[in-house]
């Protein structure tokens, strides 16, 4: 999936769900879906730096918001980029991965 051909409403201005944040963001609801990855599933969301944060799959597809641009420019490392992930109204209201390298899927689906 390329972000670009993703439906509209799957954009929003990140300043409306992460306040003192701006930039441009879409759900990551998209992409996991398209992968196959249950919503029961537990993730692990690894940055490029090796920090690992483990969440169930259910609060990524409910908040999961991938920051990709600022001010039409790509979203530089020094700014948590090229992507930055933030899930809103997780366990710990927000939770945040800077420079989002990889998503790993660590139990599947119960049904699976």
């Amino acid at each position: 999936i390329y972000i670009r051909r993703l439906p509209g409403e799957e954009f929003t201005p990140l300043e409306a769900l992460v306040s003192g944040r701006r930039g441009h963001a879409v759900r990551l609801r998209q992409f996991l879906h398209a992968a196959g990855i249950a919503a029961d599933a537990q993730l692990e969301l690894v940055s490029r730096d090796g920090f690992i944060r483990q969440l169930p799959a259910r609060a990524v597809y409910d908040g999961g918001f991938v920051h990709y641009a600022t001010d039409g420019h790509p979203l530089t490392v020094a700014e948590g980029g090229p992507l930055r992930l933030y899930v809103v109204g997780s366990d710990n209201r927000c939770d945040d991965v800077k420079g989002l390298a990889q998503v790993r899927v660590t139990t599947a689906a119960k049904n699976a």
